[in-house]
């Protein structure tokens, strides 16, 4: 079941992980991580790809972590992100080398994953989370998902006007 809230409180960091302010904010971040061209080394070379954002299961505890770590990578600046998500840039932490800023949470990961059937790619240390194919299944699953928590109508075409922005970026 999808939720604005995918925070956990660990017992080393505290509460940490994503927290959207509003269905809104959500599926605007939806639809953007539903487009592949988005999405670091996946795509072709020229104006159609911005390799903006990559995701992944890290599987840190093989090196003796408490577990494994859903993250999302983000490629371009601080600015942009927040210009982006404020939301996502509020939650996130300074990256190393290329990337700018890192957003821990494996719930969100995982419900990537598990309500909006993005595929899991790799089966080393490092497991990249894509879209799927047909992207419509996302949104199809988005409206299906906040008809379910009976979120209101006209909040829905909302939801998938915001999508379809985050989607179009």
């Amino acid at each position: 079941m999808i939720q604005l809230d995918y925070r956990t409180n660990n017992r080393r960091w505290g509460l940490s992980g994503i927290m959207f302010t509003n269905w809104d904010n959500f599926a605007h971040a939806l639809g953007f991580f539903s487009n592949i061209r988005h999405f670091r080394g996946y795509g072709q070379r020229g104006s159609m790809w911005d390799d903006t954002v990559s995701i992944h299961i890290e599987n840190n505890d093989i090196d003796g972590a408490d577990a494994k770590e859903g993250r999302i990578h983000w490629y371009k600046s601080r600015p942009q992100l927040n210009r982006f998500s404020p939301d996502l840039d509020h939650c996130s932490s300074g990256g190393t080398g290329n990337i700018i800023r890192r957003i821990n949470s494996n719930a969100y990961i995982y419900s990537l994953i598990s309500d909006f059937g993005f595929t899991r790619h790799g089966s080393s240390y490092i497991i990249d989370a894509m879209p799927p194919q047909n992207t419509q299944t996302v949104l199809f699953a988005l409206q299906n998902e906040l008809i379910n928590q009976g979120v209101s109508h006209a909040e829905i075409q909302s939801c998938i006007n915001n999508y379809n922005n985050g989607w179009s970026l």
